[in-house]
């Protein structure tokens, strides 16, 4: 009942890229994730698989129980650096939210960072987890599209928060 509640909650708080004021969030809907892919993946692979070449990120942290997913990634970016101390993209899986620590996910990140995490809304714990992250300081924009949320550290930026269907 709690994933059927959030989603039309989501549905009717969320917009498209016309309801979006941050050029910076625009373009980045505009111009990597409202674009077509030729593969059908899941919502959070498509979301991974455009921003990287998008933000032209070098480095992952990957946080993901199935192996599979590590395999499909590394054959689509082999020269990505895996698991750094510093990283660019660091990637949660719905499996692993209630493990990670908020401030050793900091201490991965840098002003240029994206964190993509997978499952927002699958259970109470994991929305609390989300609702909690975008509260912190640290954290700038978010971008809540229900079958995942995206966080930026962007220091340059004022803090904002998005729904967006995509």
């Amino acid at each position: 009942m709690f994933r059927i509640l959030s989603y039309f909650s989501f549905l009717i708080r969320s917009t498209n890229h016309h309801g979006v004021h941050s050029p910076f969030v625009y373009e980045y809907l505009t111009r990597c994730l409202y674009k077509k892919n030729s593969k059908s993946l899941p919502k959070i692979q498509e979301v991974l698989i455009k921003s990287i070449p998008y933000f032209n990120y070098n480095s992952i942290g990957l946080f993901y129980e199935p192996q599979q997913f590590y395999k499909s990634i590394r054959e689509e970016f082999p020269d990505l650096r895996y698991n750094q101390k510093s990283c660019d993209l660091v990637f949660i899986g719905r499996d692993c939210i209630e493990k990670i620590d908020f401030n050793s996910l900091k201490s991965l990140c840098h002003h240029r960072s994206m964190i993509l995490i997978e499952g927002i809304y699958a259970n109470r714990r994991s929305s609390e987890f989300w609702k909690t992250l975008i509260t912190k300081d640290w954290v700038t924009v978010s971008i809540d599209f229900y079958y995942g949320g995206i966080l930026f550290l962007r220091r340059e930026q004022e803090k904002q928060h998005f729904r967006i269907r995509i």
